[in-house]
């Protein structure tokens, strides 16, 4: 009974002990994916402030749109003004969700910390995407916001703020009329943030990912 019993405990500490698998995300690119190695996709920096990551990418708009629902995103509700999706997700599966969509390298970072600043990511003639984010204190504790706008020469056309909690990241990518777009959906519709963000060339601006770091996490 002795030898049984320390059998089934040492059978109990390895099950306990075996890693986890990590959040997938998966697009029709996975099989090459899963060649890949595990490690990171991304970059990371320690500090207080947002780190933004512009993903360039093959994949069609469908596999993106396809990448981020399979890894649970939260789609906030489109404002057609801005012509983009803006998706919450975990911050676990930022890098899942890179590699699904094949980048050629792995994409780089700009800190957006102090001073507060706006940057611009894209740009059609004299229409600029640009976003900034922050941190604030609340009573439920420490909170990222970032704001989007669209500018029409030196006016605001478009508007987003969202919050983000310890944990999530956020994902911004081209809307389409339907979410998720088709899967063999290469191009967003004709308009600015098609143009703005290169949809029409080999590499676009597929994915622009913002992930906050409090306290230095």
């Amino acid at each position: 009974m002795l030898t049984r019993l320390a059998g089934l405990s040492l059978a109990c500490m390895v099950g306990c002990a075996a890693p986890q698998p990590e959040p997938q995300a998966t697009a029709p690119g996975a099989a090459a994916v899963a060649a890949r190695p595990a490690g990171r996709a991304t970059l990371r920096i320690r500090g207080e402030g947002t780190e933004l990551h512009p993903v360039r990418s093959t994949v069609g708009l469908g596999d993106v749109h396809e990448a981020l629902a399979r890894a649970g995103g939260r789609r906030i509700d489109p404002d057609p003004a801005t012509g983009l999706e803006f998706v919450i997700v975990r911050d676990v599966v930022v890098d899942p969700i890179v590699r699904a969509l094949l980048p050629e390298s792995a994409p780089p970072v700009e800190w957006l910390g102090i001073p507060v600043r706006w940057t611009t990511v894209a740009r059609d003639g004299d229409t600029t995407y640009e976003l900034r984010s922050f941190h604030v204190i609340t009573e439920l504790g420490p909170r990222s916001i970032v704001e989007f706008v669209v500018r029409e020469g030196e006016q605001v056309s478009a508007r987003r703020e969202l919050v983000l909690v310890q944990g999530e990241a956020l994902a911004v990518t081209a809307a389409s009329p339907q979410w998720p777009a088709p899967a063999g959906m290469r191009h967003p519709p004709e308009g600015g943030v098609r143009r703005a963000f290169g949809w029409e060339s080999e590499s676009p601006l597929a994915l622009l990912v913002l992930r906050p770091r409090f306290e230095g996490r």
